[in-house]
């Protein structure tokens, strides 16, 4: 239970799977996702959009300049 991802032939995202419900970003594909949900420091449930989107753009800056 907990945090999951779903990945479709569009992208990926993440969902609650305690509350069935969907939040954050579409993500390029599970590759991504799961690197990103490792990246983080906290659950990703916990952030607000405002502070994923955030997050999500630093971890794809930093991304890039490796």
């Amino acid at each position: 239970m907990g945090c999951r991802i779903l990945v479709s032939q569009d992208g990926a995202c993440f969902y609650d799977s305690v509350t069935e419900s969907v939040f954050g970003l579409i993500l390029e594909d599970l590759e991504e996702a799961e690197s990103f949900q490792k990246w983080n420091e906290k659950d990703l449930r916990e952030l607000t959009d405002k502070e994923f989107a955030e997050n999500l753009t630093k971890f794809r800056e930093e991304r890039n300049n490796e």
